[in-house]
């Protein structure tokens, strides 16, 4: 333990300026909730963290963070301040002064629903003018509790969470550049993330499938298999095609397996399966299943060029709010053609397909 550690006063400065916000989020975000737009302790309601101090409203009670973390967290008053200095300079303060411990087992398989944190804003930010999805899409995926901002403790608290709540499975995206970019929480390791095309529809449709919790769909519903939810949501972004937008935890014929005999038709007929790979794993190879490709990289890279390099497309007004679009290389050479309405939404009608293999 560092209880016998000496601080300066430069230490204990920098632990005092340490962003508590910015800290609670990443080492504890089971234990603060944003309401009102203000991050307050899940224990104390009126009590409102801020990011070099805490006030808590129903007893007039302030203080900085070693006393937020002392007294309502249950540190120790040099643990505190050593856990600020390490979070705020990224290194271990306190290795020097510790005896080895035994290390701690992994915990890459235990499994936790990752909280809400409610920040709607960054969230918004990445899937809405990064990822260039539109916001009615968004909006709806945040209801239906597809996606919301969360926090991973020690790493970060910029992540977007892909939920299926049905099979306790969270597939977290990192909005930002550092840190780890892509994890898993899950009860079972063939879980998958997924969203219909229904979910778009109207809102009495929505109330209804929540009302009932049972969600069918026509045997002619395609399933739209893709490597991952950005790229799911990008390819409907792209088509507006009816059917079942599916996320795979990984490209294993077991995963693939799983998630293509979750949706059963009412004739126990096979779903139509269309791969929406941006490459031919080993996993589609003698499958019988229809195959379609992205122009460039993955369906998300293909709805960001669509959207910021409007140039790179030639349109032609066939009528009727209907264009057709040349896609021209760096020479000024058509080499993709297809077809969309309304040159504001950018819904495509044609999508380039090839056999599986």
């Amino acid at each position: 333990m560092s209880s016998y550690i000496k601080f300066t006063e430069n230490d204990m400065r920098l632990a005092k300026q340490t962003d508590l916000i910015q800290y609670m989020l990443a080492e504890h975000p089971d234990r603060v909730i944003y309401h009102t737009g203000t991050l307050r302790d899940c224990n104390h309601n009126s009590l409102v963290i801020y990011h070099d101090s805490y006030f808590r409203y129903s007893l007039h009670e302030a203080g900085d963070s070693i006393s937020y973390l002392t007294k309502y967290q249950g540190y120790g008053w040099a643990d505190a301040v050593s856990s600020l200095l390490e979070f705020s300079l990224g290194h271990d303060v306190t290795h020097k002064y510790k005896k080895p411990a035994a290390p701690l087992k992994s915990d890459i398989h235990t499994f936790r629903v990752p909280p809400d944190t409610g920040d709607i804003n960054a969230l918004q930010n990445y899937i809405i003018n990064e990822c260039n999805i539109s916001n009615r899409i968004f909006r709806n995926l945040v209801y239906m509790k597809k996606l919301y901002a969360t926090a991973v403790p020690g790493t970060g608290r910029h992540y977007a969470c892909f939920g299926n709540a049905d099979q306790n499975y969270y597939l977290l995206q990192n909005t930002k550049q550092s840190g780890s970019q892509k994890l898993i929480y899950t009860e079972n390791p063939l879980g998958f993330w997924w969203f219909s095309s229904d979910t778009f529809l109207s809102i009495n449709h929505v109330f209804s499938m929540m009302e009932t919790n049972i969600e069918i769909y026509e045997d002619d519903y395609p399933l739209f298999i893709c490597e991952s939810p950005l790229d799911a949501i990008s390819l409907y972004e792209l088509t507006k095609e009816s059917g079942i937008y599916v996320a795979l935890s990984s490209l294993d014929p077991k995963n693939l397996d799983y998630a293509v005999h979750s949706f059963p038709t009412e004739n126990l007929m096979s779903r139509p399966v269309i791969l929406a790979l941006s490459q031919t794993p080993a996993v589609c190879s003698n499958l019988p299943y229809q195959r379609i490709l992205p122009m460039g990289n993955s369906w998300s890279e293909d709805l960001r060029k669509i959207h910021r390099s409007p140039m790179s497309m030639r349109e032609v007004d066939d009528g009727d709010n209907s264009f057709v679009c040349a896609l021209l290389d760096n020479k000024g050479n058509v080499v993709e053609y297809s077809t969309y309405q309304d040159s504001k939404n950018l819904k495509l009608i044609d999508i380039k397909i090839s056999n599986c293999g």
